[in-house]
């Protein structure tokens, strides 16, 4: 089974990136990783970069474990798993999208495919794709026909009290050098983007004839969508938080605001 995103990504030298194809200041990339071939694989501009001998058989539960006992703020997985972007600057050409088809032929599980219908803007997603309002200049037909071959999966929430509890946690991306009500708002905000996500996308499956299947991310059996090996259900919670440990001691509060705001 291999796997791949294509996403933007923000390189180090900011100064030199491309601030039109991908909407300011970052440049979009594909990663396909194969297990198998033990190789993780980059696309970006026109280059390409073969990460070999990548390690993929780990001990994930015992990861899982060790990190519950520590209060690094180190992610459970990437802080055994290299996943650094091989490039500090560049800019997405036009054509980009020619690329896609190694995301289509070389991937069993496509983990973000905004890009390839070519929506990028996180903040505006669910109502640019309810508006069809691309950024990126992509061939749709082909995206679509591709689309239809597959197995579409629609994640979805339905315990939003422990959905945005993990917001915070993991996704707020906090900041000591922003005032905190800030910090909660600009989450708050996030999380319901979030919530808005699921619904349209559905629409834009069934505005173009594709099918597709919801899933409950709180109550599905991953067996279903062709998982056989499975972790406790959210046995990684709390462990990969982003945020320190005085600012986690408020998220119940925080989290108890948001559901009298947006039930």
């Amino acid at each position: 089974m291999s796997m791949s995103h294509t996403r933007e990504y923000l390189p180090i030298d900011k100064t030199h990136t491309d601030s039109g194809a991908t909407g300011g200041g970052s440049l979009l990339a594909t990663v396909i990783m194969q297990p198998k071939l033990k190789q993780i694989t980059w696309y970006w501009e026109d280059k390409t970069k073969i990460i070999n001998d990548v390690d993929f058989d780990l001990d994930y539960q015992s990861l899982i474990n060790e990190q519950k006992k520590s209060t690094n703020t180190t992610h459970w997985l990437t802080a055994h798993f290299s996943y650094n972007p091989p490039f500090t600057s560049g800019h997405t050409p036009e054509n980009f999208y020619k690329t896609y088809y190694r995301t289509f032929h070389k991937s069993d599980w496509i983990l973000d495919p905004n890009p390839l219908l070519g929506f990028v803007r996180k903040f505006e997603l669910p109502d640019d794709i309810d508006n069809d309002n691309r950024q990126l200049k992509i061939d749709l037909d082909y995206s679509i026909k591709k689309l239809k071959e597959r197995r579409n999966i629609i994640v979805y929430k339905e315990d939003i009290r422990h959905m945005a509890a993990q917001w915070f946690y993991g996704g707020g991306r906090y900041n000591k050098n922003i005032p905190e009500h800030e910090f909660v708002t600009t989450t708050y905000d996030r999380i319901n983007i979030a919530r808005k996500y699921p619904a349209a996308i559905k629409n834009f499956l069934i505005r173009n004839d594709v099918p597709y299947e919801m899933f409950s991310l709180d109550t599905g059996d991953y067996r279903t969508i062709g998982f056989d090996k499975l972790f406790p259900r959210r046995c990684t919670d709390n462990i990969d938080t982003l945020i320190p440990m005085h600012v986690k001691e408020k998220v119940e509060k925080w989290v108890d605001d948001y559901m009298v705001l947006y039930p």
